[in-house]
């Protein structure tokens, strides 16, 4: 074969449509949660901070699909902090979403 990337091309593409998708779902999520943190008139601190939280976890596991994430993943990426009030309950309204 002279040009192997030809076969490679679809399966990059479909990749980037996954990765794309999974964006979006990201995107989905942290519209939810700021839904959620104005509904429960939560100061705008908070919100940004539980963003970056989340942000942070979408990063480190690269933009892995939020429906297929585990509880272990997110045990592997915050696993040295302490166990503060606030990142704990980021990560349960997290998980609502």
């Amino acid at each position: 074969q002279l040009y192997p990337i030809k076969k490679s091309i679809p399966d990059f593409i479909k990749a980037q449509k996954d990765m794309n998708t999974c964006k979006q779902k990201w995107h989905n999520k942290l519209t939810g949660l700021s839904d959620e943190i104005q509904m429960r008139h939560y100061s705008p601190k908070t919100l940004k901070s539980y963003k970056a939280w989340v942000v942070k976890l979408q990063l480190y596991t690269k933009y892995k699909n939020p429906d297929l994430l585990d509880i272990e993943d997110v045990k592997r990426k915050y696993r040295l902090l302490p166990k503060t009030r606030p990142f704990m309950r980021c990560c349960s309204f997290f998980a609502m979403y």
